[in-house]
């Protein structure tokens, strides 16, 4: 629809209930209309999900007595944490994105939400805790490493200012800190982040934190 004809149809239809409201006598006014209405729901399309995925869920939803539709929310939530790393999609000429859904499940306590988030990211959470658990030994060796490196710079920094202070030539020294310093940024990065650390520490927290982003949701109505 054209912006002209939207704004020609808005118009019309205040200019229609001015007529209305205008040809009301003394205290006649017409019923309010309900703000809310009810609509019936549809069958999830369990037909367009691919027919790995499908399957998947139709095995859930018959085992758990749960609706098609939660389980086909977490089923989707779960394959979406999984690959929107790896995948992007282009929806238009110069659109393009991960493949990240945001889904929201609405349902009462014990209408199995979590249990069909479980069966579908099992795998995710068991990755996540073994990436965690690796991460801790290097992590540690990584602080280890960072104190050691922060205590030599100290040193170094108090020589030259000492040396400053008596009159020495702190050239020797500068050049030692100069090496020490390229010598972490080789090791660490320019922002002091372990290489062999980061990434596997890095890959553990988007992946809990996309998890939480990418599940199907519960809320309690009310």
């Amino acid at each position: 629809m054209s912006d002209d004809r939207a704004r020609q149809r808005g118009s019309d239809f205040l200019d229609a209930w001015a007529g209305k409201i205008h040809s009301l006598d003394g205290d006649e006014w017409l019923q309010p209309q309900r703000l809310g209405s009810k609509i019936e729901p549809q069958p999830y399309p369990l037909e367009a999900l691919p027919p790995t995925l499908r399957e998947a869920v139709r095995e859930v939803a018959q085992f758990v007595k749960a609706p098609v539709a939660l389980v086909a929310a977490s089923a989707l939530s779960a394959l979406s944490v999984a690959t929107q790393a790896l995948i992007d999609v282009q929806r238009a000429d110069k659109l393009r994105g991960p493949t990240s859904l945001y889904l929201l499940t609405i349902a009462d306590s014990g209408e199995r939400k979590s249990t069909c988030d479980s069966f579908f990211t099992r795998a995710i959470r068991q990755y996540q805790d073994e990436q965690e658990a690796v991460s801790k030994t290097a992590a540690a060796e990584y602080k280890a490493s960072r104190l050691a490196w922060e205590a030599k710079t100290n040193g170094l920094l108090a020589k030259i200012n000492s040396s400053t202070r008596t009159g020495k030539d702190p050239a020797e020294l500068e050049q030692s800190l100069k090496l020490l310093q390229a010598t972490n940024h080789a090791r660490h990065g320019c922002r002091g982040c372990c290489s062999a650390t980061r990434p596997r520490r890095t890959s553990v927290t988007c992946s809990r934190n996309a998890i939480h982003r990418g599940r199907s949701s519960s809320a309690k109505p009310g």
